[in-house]
C-alpha cells in the first residue's frame, strides 16, 4: 500500500481494490488503520445490507462467501454518499464490499473521478471463494466497469451457467470470424461476417484507457456494415463485436487523419 499511495486516487477510470490499506489514499475512507478501514482474521461470511443494489449481486441475508474462515478486508465510512452493500458478518460497521458512483463526494468533499470499489478479498483467500463469493466479485466488476461479464467473458458464463469448460470449448469454436477493413481507417470501417446467419450485432469501440467512443447496435442483414468514425481522434482502438448467438471477437484498429 505504501507503493500504491496516492497513483490511483485522481485517475478517471474505474477501480477495484481489496488492500484496504489504500482506501485512504482513494478518498473511500478516514486515515485511522484498524478504524476507517483494516485487515481482520476469522471471517467467511457477509451480511447484505443494501439487496436492491447491483453490487449485491441479488443475495441476501447472511451469505457465506469464504469456504473456510479466514482473512477478510474492510473499510468503515458514515459517508452517505458511500455505497455500503455488505458488511462483514457480526461486525455491522465494516463494509466488506463499498463502493462509490462517479462524482460521488468522498471523504472530504473529493469527488469520485469514477466508479470506486473496495471488496473482502485478501491476498490469498481467491482460492476459497464460494459460488456466492465469485458472486459477488462478479458483480463487483460488473458495476465498476458498467458492463455484463456474460457478455463479455466465457469463463463467468460458464461458471454461471453451469456449463462445463468442455462445453465452453465447443461453444467457442462456434465464434464467428468478421473482417474489418480499411485498416488503418479514416471516417468509416466496413464489417464482413462469415457466419451467413444475418444476426443481429452490438459492437462497441474502446480507447486504449478503456473507455467506450461509440457504440452501434446492427440489425440482422446479409450485407456489409458501415461504421461512420466521424469524430473519433486518430488512434489506437479496440473494436469489440458481440453477433448474437455468438461468442464476442475483438480487432485492434488504427484511426488515422486523411491524407
Amino acid at each position: 500500500s505504501g507503493d500504491v499511495n496516492t497513483k490511483f486516487t485522481n485517475v478517471t477510470v474505474p477501480v477495484v481494490t481489496w488492500e484496504s490499506y489504500i482506501l485512504d489514499d482513494l478518498k473511500m475512507t478516514g486515515s485511522v488503520a484498524q478504524t476507517d478501514f483494516g485487515q481482520s482474521s476469522s471471517y467467511s461470511s457477509l451480511t447484505i445490507t443494501n439487496a436492491g443494489h447491483p453490487l449485491s449481486a441479488g443475495l441476501s441475508g447472511n451469505v457465506q462467501v469464504l469456504t473456510t474462515a479466514s482473512s477478510v478486508r474492510w473499510g468503515a465510512t458514515t459517508n452517505s454518499a458511500a455505497i455500503k452493500s455488505a458488511s462483514i458478518t457480526e461486525q455491522s460497521t465494516w463494509a466488506g464490499i463499498l463502493g462509490y458512483a462517479s462524482g460521488a463526494a468522498m471523504q472530504g468533499g473529493f469527488a469520485a473521478p469514477s466508479r470506486r470499489v473496495s471488496i473482502f478479498l485478501d491476498d490469498d483467500t481467491p482460492t476459497l471463494l464460494t459460488a456466492k463469493g465469485k458472486k459477488l466479485f462478479d458483480a463487483a466488476m460488473e458495476w465498476a466497469v458498467g458492463c455484463n461479464l456474460n457478455n463479455l467473458n466465457g469463463s463467468a458464463t460458464a461458471d454461471r451457467n453451469g456449463e462445463s469448460l468442455g462445453q465452453l470449448e465447443t461453444a467457442a469454436k462456434a465464434t464467428s470470424t468478421v473482417q474489418v477493413f480499411p485498416n488503418p481507417a479514416y471516417d468509416r470501417l466496413n464489417l464482413e461476417f462469415s457466419t451467413g446467419s444475418n444476426n443481429d450485432a452490438t459492437i462497441r469501440l474502446f480507447n486504449i484507457n478503456g473507455k467506450a467512443i461509440q457504440a452501434w447496435e446492427i440489425a440482422a442483414s446479409g450485407d456489409p456494415v458501415e461504421l461512420r468514425l466521424d469524430g473519433v481522434p486518430s488512434g489506437q482502438y479496440l473494436l469489440w463485436i458481440l453477433e448474437k448467438g455468438q461468442h464476442p471477437v475483438s480487432k485492434k484498429i488504427v484511426v488515422a487523419d486523411r491524407p
